[in-house]
Protein backbone atom coordinates (compact mmCIF):
# COMPACT_ATOMS: atom_id res chain seq x y z
CA UNK A 1 0.00 0.00 0.00
CA UNK A 2 1.16 3.54 -0.76
CA UNK A 3 0.03 6.81 -0.05
CA UNK A 4 0.89 9.78 -1.60
CA UNK A 5 1.39 13.21 0.45
CA UNK A 6 1.36 16.84 -1.50
CA UNK A 7 2.39 20.51 0.06
CA UNK A 8 0.34 22.90 -2.04
CA UNK A 9 0.31 26.35 -0.67
CA UNK A 10 1.61 27.72 2.47
CA UNK A 11 -1.42 27.59 5.18
CA UNK A 12 -2.82 25.09 3.22
CA UNK A 13 -2.90 20.82 4.08
CA UNK A 14 -3.46 18.51 1.82
CA UNK A 15 -4.83 15.51 2.60
CA UNK A 16 -4.64 11.89 1.27
CA UNK A 17 -6.22 8.72 2.09
CA UNK A 18 -4.06 5.88 1.78
CA UNK A 19 -4.80 2.63 0.70
CA UNK A 20 -6.37 1.59 4.25
CA UNK A 21 -9.04 4.54 4.72
CA UNK A 22 -7.06 6.61 6.49
CA UNK A 23 -6.01 10.31 6.65
CA UNK A 24 -2.87 11.93 6.59
CA UNK A 25 -2.12 15.63 6.22
CA UNK A 26 0.57 17.79 6.81
CA UNK A 27 0.96 21.89 6.26
CA UNK A 28 1.93 23.22 2.99
CA UNK A 29 4.92 24.87 1.51
CA UNK A 30 5.46 27.81 -0.87
CA UNK A 31 3.64 28.42 -3.84
CA UNK A 32 6.05 28.13 -6.27
CA UNK A 33 7.72 24.92 -4.99
CA UNK A 34 4.00 23.54 -4.52
CA UNK A 35 2.96 23.65 -7.80
CA UNK A 36 6.17 22.16 -9.47
CA UNK A 37 5.73 19.24 -6.57
CA UNK A 38 2.21 18.66 -7.19
CA UNK A 39 2.83 18.65 -11.54
CA UNK A 40 5.80 15.77 -10.37
CA UNK A 41 3.77 13.62 -8.70
CA UNK A 42 0.63 13.65 -11.04
CA UNK A 43 3.51 12.90 -13.92
CA UNK A 44 5.22 10.32 -12.19
CA UNK A 45 3.19 8.75 -9.58
CA UNK A 46 -0.22 8.53 -11.09
CA UNK A 47 -0.11 8.79 -14.90
CA UNK A 48 3.03 6.04 -14.45
CA UNK A 49 0.16 4.31 -12.51
CA UNK A 50 -2.69 4.27 -14.69
CA UNK A 51 -0.42 4.12 -17.98
CA UNK A 52 0.88 0.82 -16.57
CA UNK A 53 -1.30 -0.73 -14.66
CA UNK A 54 -4.78 0.27 -16.79
CA UNK A 55 -6.02 1.05 -13.17
CA UNK A 56 -8.02 3.92 -12.76
CA UNK A 57 -7.31 6.83 -9.88
CA UNK A 58 -9.92 8.96 -8.16
CA UNK A 59 -8.63 11.76 -7.30
CA UNK A 60 -10.79 14.80 -4.99
CA UNK A 61 -10.51 18.15 -4.43
CA UNK A 62 -12.27 20.03 -1.70
CA UNK A 63 -12.45 22.79 0.35
CA UNK A 64 -14.16 26.13 1.57
CA UNK A 65 -15.94 27.79 -1.42
CA UNK A 66 -13.99 30.04 -3.26
CA UNK A 67 -10.36 28.11 -2.31
CA UNK A 68 -9.15 27.46 -6.13
CA UNK A 69 -11.01 24.06 -6.52
CA UNK A 70 -12.26 24.68 -9.84
CA UNK A 71 -9.60 26.39 -10.84
CA UNK A 72 -7.36 24.02 -9.90
CA UNK A 73 -9.34 21.03 -11.63
CA UNK A 74 -8.76 21.97 -15.51
CA UNK A 75 -4.97 22.55 -15.05
CA UNK A 76 -4.71 19.00 -12.83
CA UNK A 77 -6.88 17.59 -16.43
CA UNK A 78 -3.91 19.29 -18.58
CA UNK A 79 -1.01 17.90 -16.65
CA UNK A 80 -2.85 13.83 -16.67
CA UNK A 81 -3.95 14.11 -20.23
CA UNK A 82 -0.27 15.40 -21.52
CA UNK A 83 0.83 12.09 -19.39
CA UNK A 84 -1.25 10.08 -21.80
CA UNK A 85 -4.51 9.27 -19.37
CA UNK A 86 -7.99 9.76 -20.06
CA UNK A 87 -9.54 12.08 -17.38
CA UNK A 88 -12.88 12.76 -16.39
CA UNK A 89 -13.59 15.82 -14.25
CA UNK A 90 -16.73 15.15 -12.47
CA UNK A 91 -18.43 17.99 -9.35
CA UNK A 92 -20.67 17.45 -6.42
CA UNK A 93 -23.77 18.22 -6.41
CA UNK A 94 -24.29 17.59 -10.15
CA UNK A 95 -22.94 15.84 -13.11
CA UNK A 96 -25.92 13.24 -13.11
CA UNK A 97 -29.61 14.28 -13.89
CA UNK A 98 -30.05 14.00 -10.46
CA UNK A 99 -26.75 15.51 -9.10
CA UNK A 100 -27.88 18.96 -11.14
CA UNK A 101 -31.44 18.92 -9.64
CA UNK A 102 -29.69 18.60 -6.59
CA UNK A 103 -27.73 21.52 -6.99
CA UNK A 104 -30.51 23.48 -8.32
CA UNK A 105 -32.65 22.84 -4.88
CA UNK A 106 -30.13 22.81 -2.42
CA UNK A 107 -28.08 26.25 -4.31
CA UNK A 108 -30.20 27.98 -6.26
CA UNK A 109 -33.49 28.07 -4.72
CA UNK A 110 -35.12 31.43 -4.05
CA UNK A 111 -36.69 32.19 -1.83
CA UNK A 112 -34.61 29.49 0.38
CA UNK A 113 -35.88 26.40 1.59
CA UNK A 114 -34.67 25.93 5.27
CA UNK A 115 -33.40 22.63 5.51
CA UNK A 116 -31.78 20.74 8.64
CA UNK A 117 -28.17 19.04 8.74
CA UNK A 118 -29.80 15.17 8.57
CA UNK A 119 -31.98 16.35 5.26
CA UNK A 120 -29.20 17.97 3.72
CA UNK A 121 -26.58 14.86 4.31
CA UNK A 122 -29.62 12.37 2.77
CA UNK A 123 -30.05 15.14 0.00
CA UNK A 124 -26.26 14.66 -0.94
CA UNK A 125 -25.87 11.34 -0.38
CA UNK A 126 -28.53 10.20 -2.80
CA UNK A 127 -27.06 12.44 -5.35
CA UNK A 128 -23.51 10.93 -4.20
CA UNK A 129 -25.04 7.33 -4.84
CA UNK A 130 -26.02 8.42 -8.30
CA UNK A 131 -22.86 10.07 -9.18
CA UNK A 132 -20.88 6.88 -8.11
CA UNK A 133 -22.96 4.34 -10.00
CA UNK A 134 -23.37 6.67 -13.10
CA UNK A 135 -20.10 8.11 -13.62
CA UNK A 136 -17.21 7.99 -11.30
CA UNK A 137 -17.32 4.15 -11.14
CA UNK A 138 -17.88 3.19 -14.78
CA UNK A 139 -14.92 5.57 -15.51
CA UNK A 140 -12.49 4.14 -13.00
CA UNK A 141 -13.88 0.59 -14.38
CA UNK A 142 -12.22 1.84 -17.59
CA UNK A 143 -9.14 3.12 -16.58
CA UNK A 144 -9.58 7.07 -16.41
CA UNK A 145 -8.30 9.05 -13.65
CA UNK A 146 -10.91 11.00 -11.90
CA UNK A 147 -10.84 14.13 -10.84
CA UNK A 148 -13.93 15.31 -8.36
CA UNK A 149 -14.50 18.74 -7.39
CA UNK A 150 -15.94 17.95 -3.47
CA UNK A 151 -16.94 13.99 -2.68
CA UNK A 152 -17.90 12.70 1.11
CA UNK A 153 -15.48 14.81 2.65
CA UNK A 154 -17.54 17.69 2.23
CA UNK A 155 -20.55 16.21 3.92
CA UNK A 156 -17.94 15.77 6.89
CA UNK A 157 -17.55 19.50 7.10
CA UNK A 158 -20.61 20.85 6.21
CA UNK A 159 -23.52 18.52 7.39
CA UNK A 160 -20.92 16.63 10.31
CA UNK A 161 -18.77 19.74 11.64
CA UNK A 162 -21.59 22.54 10.24
CA UNK A 163 -24.87 20.90 11.45
CA UNK A 164 -23.91 18.99 14.03
CA UNK A 165 -24.77 15.70 12.45
CA UNK A 166 -23.25 12.73 14.50
CA UNK A 167 -20.21 11.57 12.44
CA UNK A 168 -20.31 8.03 13.37
CA UNK A 169 -24.21 8.06 11.64
CA UNK A 170 -22.43 10.59 9.13
CA UNK A 171 -19.90 7.95 8.09
CA UNK A 172 -21.98 4.92 7.99
CA UNK A 173 -24.17 7.18 5.04
CA UNK A 174 -21.63 7.77 3.00
CA UNK A 175 -20.46 4.39 3.36
CA UNK A 176 -23.95 3.50 1.93
CA UNK A 177 -24.09 5.80 -0.30
CA UNK A 178 -20.75 5.32 -2.22
CA UNK A 179 -20.26 1.44 -2.24
CA UNK A 180 -17.28 2.26 0.28
CA UNK A 181 -15.32 4.13 -3.00
CA UNK A 182 -13.07 6.25 -1.22
CA UNK A 183 -10.52 8.64 -3.22
CA UNK A 184 -6.56 7.38 -3.58
CA UNK A 185 -5.70 11.17 -3.11
CA UNK A 186 -7.70 14.06 -1.44
CA UNK A 187 -6.49 17.25 -2.03
CA UNK A 188 -7.88 19.83 0.36
CA UNK A 189 -7.36 23.54 0.40
CA UNK A 190 -7.41 24.63 3.52
CA UNK A 191 -6.68 28.47 3.17
CA UNK A 192 -6.19 31.07 6.02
Amino acid sequence: YFFFLLYLLHGCRVWSHDFRGRLVGQPGTVLGRAAAALRRAIRSRYTRLVVETGMGVFITLEGPDGSGKSSLMPRLAAVLVTGGCEVVTTREPGSTPLGELMRRLVLDVEPPIDRGGRADALLFAASRAQHVDEVIAPALARGAVVLCDRYADSSLAYQGAGSGVPMDQLREVQRFATGGLVPDLTILLDLP
